[in-house]
C-alpha cells in the first residue's frame, strides 16, 4: 500500500512539475514578455509625436517672440 502511494504520490508531482514547467515556458515565450514593444510601442510612439509637436510649438513661439522683439526695437529707436 504505502509503494503505491509513494508511486502515486511521486507521478502526480512529476506530473505537476511538468505542467508548471510547460507554462512557464508559455509565459517566458509568449510576445508580450518577449517584446517590450508590444506593450510600449504605442505609448513610445505617441511620446515621439509629442515631441514633434513640442517642437513645432516651440520653434513658433521663438519666431512670434523675435518678431514681437524686433518691433518693440524698431519702435524704441523711433524714439
Amino acid at each position: 500500500f504505502l509503494e503505491q502511494t509513494g508511486a502515486r504520490l511521486t507521478q502526480t508531482l512529476t506530473h505537476r512539475v511538468s505542467h508548471a514547467r510547460s507554462q512557464l515556458h508559455r509565459f517566458a515565450t509568449h510576445p508580450l514578455l518577449t517584446d517590450p514593444y508590444a506593450i510600449l510601442g504605442t505609448y513610445m510612439q505617441r511620446i515621439d509625436e509629442i515631441r514633434v509637436r513640442l517642437d513645432h510649438l516651440l520653434q513658433q513661439r521663438l519666431q512670434r517672440n523675435r518678431l514681437t522683439l524686433l518691433a518693440l526695437q524698431k519702435q524704441h529707436q523711433a524714439l
